[in-house]
């Protein structure tokens, strides 16, 4: 009975992860207009943050989530006047996405929730979003991401001792029967 108090599961989060964020716009070539691009992740608050004279753009990691931000009503119309490109130069990469209790557990899915048009990608520890054109409202852009890990859940060794012991048990109760 106290093996049941033992049994649990692991579960993953990337909060403590040292990650790295780049924030890309046509333009200005290979420049990274997010400073520090590296980060460990705590929550609350913003890993990566980029601000000038007319918006910004914030982006918080949190256990399993990603929450992307821009403020100060600005569209890409006045960007595009500021720095020559167009919405789809705009590319955010968040980077090293390691799972603190899993390691090696790779990214396995993203669901992405938008109010602005976004292309997305990902591969074992990073995400890609690239934004798909058009004028933003006043609001600025909001973009939500959950992220999905391989493993799921793990099952400890308590767990797995008492699936034996319940093996057993039977084992013993069909020869004690026959």
């Amino acid at each position: 009975m106290a093996l049941v108090f033992l049994a649990g599961t692991a579960s993953a989060s990337l909060i403590g992860d040292e990650i790295g964020g780049e924030l890309h716009f046509g333009g200005f070539g290979t420049t990274n207009f997010f400073d520090p691009a590296t980060a460990t992740v705590v929550d609350p608050g913003n890993e990566f943050e980029y601000l000038d004279g007319f918006s910004g753009i914030n982006v918080d990691v949190m256990g399993d989530s990603i929450w992307i931000d821009q403020f100060l009503n600005i569209n890409f119309d006045t960007v595009n006047e500021i720095d020559g490109g167009s919405a789809n130069s705009w590319e955010i990469w968040i980077t090293d996405l390691d799972w603190v209790n899993m390691p090696g557990t790779p990214l396995v899915g993203i669901a992405v929730d938008s109010n602005v048009a976004v292309n997305t990608s990902f591969d074992d520890h990073s995400i890609h979003i690239s934004f798909a054109g058009g004028l933003l409202t006043t609001e600025g852009f909001h973009i939500h991401i959950d992220l999905r890990h391989g493993d799921g859940v793990v099952p400890e060794p308590a767990t797995m001792a008492l699936f034996g012991f319940g093996l057993v048990g039977l084992g013993y109760r069909r020869f004690r029967k026959s």
